[in-house]
């Protein structure tokens, strides 16, 4: 098993703007740098799936 398939996973509803959106539609890796929705997220990492029926991200946090 990977790190990430051994992680605990918490889910949080923050929509991103699109507009970075790439056109792969494939999961981006990045770190958390959402400071202006809730501090403590910043020490997690951020796996962003793009949402191709519309025009956000989700964001899963992975503790």
């Amino acid at each position: 098993m990977t790190s990430y398939e051994n992680s605990i996973f918490v889910a949080y509803s923050i929509k991103v703007s699109c507009a970075e959106k790439h056109a792969s539609g494939h999961a981006k890796k990045y770190k958390a740098h959402i400071s202006k929705y809730k501090p403590y997220i910043l020490k997690y990492k951020a796996f962003v799936f793009c949402q191709k029926a519309c025009n956000f991200f989700d964001i899963i946090i992975v503790s």
